[in-house]
């Protein structure tokens, strides 16, 4: 796509999802690339898996992750939660900037290990209650992903990318 056909117009503008489809897509999926800076300055990313429950974004994480200690030293956070495929004209996503907060209730704490047990694991699958188990006996910490700002895309909306997107021949 050239600078001539879109004009002034902004990819943003066109492909952004609205909040409804933001939600959506991110109830849909579970593992999410996050990213936070320690004391030096130094950004620490790594794939983990959320949750979302009634639009809150709950992380379970080790307790001994440079991410919890790098929270509790104030950093901010960012999470990228991307879907793609080998066509640029089916990629879309969801970047989050903001703040994140242990989960202090214990028992919303557990419901999000639960939840995510349920969205990440088929029933009767074998590693469902080992990680459930693991949670509970090692690892129970949980954090809240607090967006401030929200930034999407969705490429599949610009119908004549198409053409530009192969990856490869």
């Amino acid at each position: 796509m050239t600078k001539e056909y879109l004009g002034r117009i902004k990819l943003g503008s066109v492909a952004s999802m609205t909040q409804i489809q933001r939600w959506s897509f991110l109830e849909r999926h579970h593992e999410l690339a996050l990213a936070t800076i320690d004391g030096d300055g130094v950004i620490y990313n790594s794939p983990v898996w959320y949750t979302i429950k009634d639009r809150r974004i709950f992380i379970p994480i080790d307790q001994a992750s440079k991410h919890l200690k790098n929270i509790e030293n104030g950093s901010s956070v960012t999470g990228v939660v991307f879907k793609g495929g080998d066509e640029l004209a089916t990629a879309r996503g969801v970047q989050i900037q903001g703040r994140a907060e242990m989960v202090e209730d214990a028992e919303l704490a557990k419901e999000c290990v639960d939840r995510l047990a349920d969205h990440v694991f088929d029933v009767g699958h074998p590693h469902k209650e080992s990680y459930i188990e693991y949670r509970e006996c090692f690892d129970n910490a949980t954090i809240e992903l607090k967006p401030e700002k929200m930034i999407t895309w969705d490429l599949r909306k610009i119908y004549n990318l198409q053409m530009y997107a192969a990856r490869r021949l």
